[in-house]
């Protein structure tokens, strides 16, 4: 059985001001080969051979000082491929061809980033479990046996079925990567089909002394949309936008959650509810109407699973001085035999906005934590450099409806190495906004987790 690609996002180059643009070029992005290493980009070795930290066939990256870069290409899903398939075809194959990502020996990572459930409206604050494929979150990796026209055979098939919501993502090898201090790394962020993940391998070491971020590039977060009818009808739930979570659907109104997508102010100058990571999100600030708007799901965390930060939902306001709920935090998918450095690795959900000048609408919740999943033999980075908080909900002046802040996110680690006993990585959940509107306030997010395997 076979899947249909559609077109594939592009590598970004963006620099900031000052940056070395000779540094890396778009014919080797990111990526700078040592002769004395004697790499082959092509091997004659068996492409199907395992190789838990990539085989090293996109050499040694160095990503300078000053500089900011996407490494991995992503593609959205747009036909169903099922359980057993080992191989897809692409209409776009040639272009990936070119640029070299889809090749003998290649990795790939096949991502249920959402699923079109059904999610109850109106309260439903039971937090789904992910532990069962097919389901939301959940991933594996394949190499590539062979590329031949416009056909890509896989060296395993799959385990799990794919559906709409699921995207593939390229996974670079590198013989060694350093990301110099005030350098970043980065992905495209979440953009409603693809993206929202940064991944990569490494089979010697990684030496991080500036930032890998996926902060607020998960799900997005509701839009604040003004609202002059009058008189207002509290009861309708058609004040604003909830966030984007981990359902895929058409619902977008109401104070109800939509899975980890924080819901929507009701009522006129009501606060969004914050965005749920693995930890809830909080509620959002209510001055009127029959109910205050719920913070996103929290989602069980489970093996073979990564999870976007959900969206924070919007504010409500008819004075055009609300603000949109903010986004949840992407996700790390990191391979590497050797952790090193005093640099930071972020999946952080965005602070909302506040009700904007002088406070007189309702501000919208926080984005959702992301995820962290790192396999190393060896970890010398300090776990407290690992950021999954959620972020704050936006603040009001006066009587107005602050946002729900967001759930933390989850941080996975596993290996050989030994240690982290005394791991503590920020996993909180983010503030709620001010102030306490009466006659309910709003409500920080939950913690999030740390996962020691």
């Amino acid at each position: 059985m076979c899947v249909a690609i559609s077109a594939c996002g592009r590598i970004g180059y963006e620099s900031r001001p000052g940056a070395d643009e000779s540094a890396l070029s778009p014919e080797a992005p990111s990526v700078t080969v040592s002769p004395e290493e004697e790499v082959s980009l092509e091997t004659e070795e068996d492409p199907c051979l395992e190789a838990p930290f990539g085989d090293g066939k996109d050499g040694v990256a160095l990503f300078r000082s000053g500089t900011r870069r996407i490494i991995n290409e992503s593609s959205q899903i747009s036909a169903p491929l099922g359980e057993g398939s080992d191989e897809f075809s692409s209409a776009d194959i040639a272009d990936l061809a070119a640029i070299g990502v889809l090749r003998r020996g290649s990795v790939l990572l096949f991502w249920q980033t959402q699923l079109p459930i059904a999610v109850a409206r109106g309260g439903n604050d039971v937090p789904r479990d992910p532990s069962t494929p097919p389901s939301f979150g959940y991933y594996e990796t394949h190499r590539v046996a062979e590329v031949a026209d416009d056909r890509v055979r896989l060296c395993a098939p799959l385990a799990s079925a794919y559906t709409r919501g699921a995207q593939l993502v390229a996974v670079p090898q590198y013989v060694s990567m350093v990301v110099q201090s005030d350098a970043e790394v980065t992905a495209d962020a979440w953009n409603g089909m693809f993206g929202g993940l940064l991944a990569f391998m490494v089979q010697g070491a990684l030496t991080l002394d500036g930032r890998l971020s996926m902060s607020g590039l998960g799900f997005r977060g509701g839009e604040y949309v003004n609202r002059e009818e009058t008189p207002f009808d509290c009861g309708s739930q058609d004040f604003g936008n909830v966030g984007e979570g981990f359902a895929s659907g058409d619902e977008v109104l109401g104070t109800a959650n939509y899975g980890s997508g924080g819901g929507a102010a009701i009522c006129i100058n009501d606060g969004g509810g914050g965005g749920g990571g693995w930890g809830a999100g909080g509620s959002g600030g209510r001055t009127g109407g029959p109910q205050a708007s719920e913070g996103g799901q929290g989602v069980t965390s489970a093996p073979q699973h990564l999870v976007l930060g959900g969206g924070g939902g919007a504010g409500s306001g008819e004075d055009n001085a609300g603000s949109s709920g903010a986004r949840g935090g992407g996700a790390l998918w990191i391979r590497a035999a050797i952790v090193e450095g005093s640099g930071a690795i972020s999946a952080s959900g965005s602070a909302a906005g506040p009700g904007n000048v002088g406070g007189d609408d309702g501000a919208g919740g926080g984005g959702g934590g992301g995820a962290i999943n790192l396999i190393a033999n060896e970890l010398e980075l300090d776990c407290a450099r690992m950021d999954v908080r959620g972020g704050a909900g936006g603040d009001t002046n006066g009587g107005h409806g602050g946002g729900g802040g967001g759930g933390g996110g989850l941080v996975r680690l596993a290996g050989a190495f030994s240690g982290a006993a005394d791991c503590n990585p920020p996993v909180a959940g983010g503030r709620a906004g001010f102030p306490e509107a009466s006659p309910t306030p709003s409500a920080p997010g939950l913690p999030g987790h740390f996962e020691r395997n």
